[in-house]
């Protein structure tokens, strides 16, 4: 949380500098009202960025977390809470995950839904299925992928890679004794 912060403030003030001379180098010539306002310009969309990278997973909201469920097919029809959220990226990489408490209700349609599955498949750790199954459908890229685990529920999506971007694998996990829904971005 520091280094955030600390990444925050060095942005405001690489801001601030880049303000200033674009406030300084008009004022040079005759034209000091275009010159304050196009610092205050720059300043406002250098500070609104930097707040919205800071902040963004404080400010994902119930509308987000249905436009991401859209992608994997999942439709929440009654309410449910945010209970955690977070993102991380990097050069190239990207990981979003969150939790949700969801309805009874909610949750015995995705898991019909994930057992009515063309391809749904209960898989079972006492007998190596799991790796097998999960690597074979992983590499051809079938989407989406429903199973069964011993805990939960899931159903995995696999989107192809564009040009030389990396695959997108979009997971989501239905715990079976407690109301919870487990979605998990990534790129691989």
């Amino acid at each position: 949380m520091v280094i955030i912060i600390l990444i925050g403030l060095i942005v405001i003030a690489i801001a601030a500098r880049l303000a200033f001379l674009y406030y300084r180098a008009p004022r040079q010539f005759p034209y000091p009202k275009t010159a304050k306002a196009i610092a205050v310009l720059i300043g406002i969309v250098l500070i609104t960025i930097t707040v919205l990278v800071i902040f963004e997973d404080k400010l994902f909201s119930k509308r987000d977390v249905r436009k991401v469920l859209t992608k994997v097919n999942v439709n929440l029809t009654d309410e449910f809470k945010i209970i955690e959220n977070r993102s991380t990226s990097a050069a190239g990489d990207y990981f979003h995950t969150f939790l949700l408490e969801i309805s009874e209700r909610d949750k015995q349609l995705i898991i019909d839904q994930i057992k009515s599955a063309a391809k749904f498949k209960e898989l079972n750790a006492a007998t190596g299925d799991t790796n097998k199954y999960l690597m074979n459908n992983a590499v051809k890229k079938e989407a989406p992928q429903n199973y069964e685990e011993e805990f939960q529920f899931v159903r995995e999506y696999i989107e192809p890679s564009k040009q030389r971007y990396p695959p997108i694998r979009r997971i989501v996990k239905i715990d079976k004794k407690n109301n919870r829904l487990l979605f998990i971005e990534y790129t691989e």
